[in-house]
């Protein structure tokens, strides 16, 4: 029987998103900014979906993302967060390719949530898998050891490119491009905007045909701002590199794509794709 290596979709509890108390916090411009709660949080940011209508589910595997066009260019942003404390955000290759990582996570964490995919994973958890056969070619494990070609390919390639990655919109940068060799600053907290730009394409995998999903562009806000914005959408902490954008409006930023990227791909989707039990 084939398997599926696989994410299971899991509850998001409160107190993973927490990234602070709810209430009001001053904006350092002049009266208050209004922090919206956890729990409007996940209303505003989870997939705006129906529950799915067969329980069946497409095999999907997301890939890292790739950074391209204006979005490749490096330097130094600026940003702002909720408490008025400013941060420095490096943005070169090296700090492209781990959010691209990150951003895959993210979404197939997100996806995974919503009752139509079957999300392969590979990296460690197939690492682990590897390292169990071995154990048990060794005698040290007896049971659930997964033969070669015991495991099944997915049907679908979710990729992706960051087409835009701007921290801080509002301090006058434009694209990421626009911020080579320079820092943005110059903008207070409750100025703050950002934005995430996306390119999405299904590939199916036999045929290797490429469906093109309409970009997805959005923009985060600190007037907009709640907490717990990123956990609220994909059900797990921003770890990692994304970490440095939390209590920011690049946090809602990220949120929103990854949202409105998991609603365009389940429309996208040809329907004869869902056909999977769990």
């Amino acid at each position: 029987m084939k398997k599926w290596m696989r994410i299971l979709p899991i509850a998001a509890a409160s107190s993973l998103i927490s990234m602070g108390c709810a209430g009001s916090m001053p904006n350092f411009g002049g009266g208050k900014t209004s922090v919206k709660s956890e729990e409007y949080s996940k209303k505003k940011y989870m997939p705006n979906l129906p529950p799915n209508p067969t329980g069946l589910r497409a095999a999907v595997l997301v890939s890292a993302f790739t950074t391209g066009g204006e979005a490749r260019e490096t330097g130094n942003f600026e940003i702002v967060d909720s408490d008025g404390h400013k941060r420095t955000i490096r943005w070169g290759h090296e700090e492209q390719n781990a959010v691209g990582k990150a951003m895959s996570d993210q979404l197939q964490s997100a996806m995974s949530m919503t009752g139509y995919f079957l999300v392969n994973v590979r990296g460690a958890t197939f690492a682990s898998q590897k390292e169990e056969n071995a154990l048990a070619e060794e005698g040290w494990v007896t049971k659930n050891k997964v033969k070669k070609g015991g495991l099944e390919s997915p049907d679908l390639f979710v990729k992706a490119t960051i087409t835009e990655w701007t921290p801080n919109a509002g301090g006058g940068g434009g694209l990421a491009g626009g911020i080579t060799s320079r820092v943005l600053g110059g903008v207070g907290w409750k100025n703050s905007k950002s934005r995430v730009g996306l390119q999405l394409q299904i590939v199916n995998r036999k045929q290797q045909i490429v469906a093109t999903i309409p970009p997805v562009i959005v923009e985060g806000k600190s007037t907009e701002w709640s907490l717990g914005a990123l956990g609220a959408t994909t059900g797990m902490v921003a770890g990692g590199i994304l970490n440095q954008y939390s209590n920011t409006s690049m946090e809602q930023a990220i949120a929103v794509a990854i949202k409105t990227s998991v609603e365009r791909i389940v429309k996208y989707i040809p329907r004869k794709y869902f056909s999977h039990e769990l």
